[in-house]
């Protein structure tokens, strides 16, 4: 069956071209990582390689609903004064459900296994060892990026292929889990209800934007943690 005769496997296809792109690369380094991989700080050039990445991601979303007859505003984003206001709440509300989950994962591992999960020094490996402006380049993407393809492109494309709210909710969740699993197991289920949060709230409003600027919030706030107390 050709794809003009099916719209539906076209916009499967789509949507997995996009996420594979964005995210493909990701998942890999993260699980790689995840088992041993991470080691030394990160510099300058692999910011570089971020920034690069997450913009061919954008693009290749921009395309793909341009070929759509879509924009970006059609999957949530534009501004409005009240996004700030909300954005803080939905940090606020956000933090804590990863609080809970932080604990929950912490003590029922220990509970059930006697084992105490830990979690492993990021700063160096993450940001690198000192100030760079790609740094801030990145920071200022990576929100962006990560909201507007795993969370507003993936559910509003889940949503549609399948017709389930919760389907959509789960994949988008689970695939910003995967990527997040570099920072091991405790922090990564901790953060899964962060970004159950911020999947409920685009269910709920279909905006994107409060969202983006909570995560900018987070990457901004852990970026100048990591100035105060680890760069050289």
């Amino acid at each position: 069956m050709e794809f003009r005769q099916s719209p539906n496997a076209l916009r499967i296809l789509e949507l997995a071209l996009v996420t594979g792109v964005a995210f493909a690369g990701p998942v890999y380094y993260s699980f790689y990582y995840f088992l041993g991989g991470l080691a030394g700080r990160s510099d300058s050039s692999q910011h570089i390689y971020g920034v690069i990445t997450e913009l061919l991601g954008l693009s290749v979303l921009t395309y793909v609903l341009f070929r759509q007859g879509r924009q970006v505003s059609d999957i949530g984003l534009s501004f409005q004064p009240r996004d700030i206001p909300r954005s803080l709440g939905l940090a606020i509300v956000g933090y804590a459900a990863f609080y809970a989950c932080y604990l929950f994962v912490y003590y029922g591992c220990y509970a059930i296994t006697s084992i105490q999960l830990t979690t492993p020094e990021l700063g160096d490996k993450v940001f690198g060892a000192r100030f760079h402006w790609v740094i801030l380049v990145l920071l200022l993407v990576n929100p962006f990026f990560e909201e507007l393809i795993a969370r507003a492109y993936v559910m509003t494309e889940v949503k549609f292929l399948t017709g389930s709210t919760t389907i959509a909710i789960c994949a988008s969740v689970g695939l910003q889990t995967l990527y997040h699993i570099y920072q091991g197991a405790l922090l990564a289920l901790a953060e899964a209800g962060l970004f159950l949060v911020f999947a409920l709230y685009f269910s709920q409003w279909g905006r994107i934007m409060p969202v983006v600027l909570a995560h900018l919030l987070f990457d901004l706030l852990s970026w100048s943690h990591y100035l105060w107390t680890g760069a050289d």
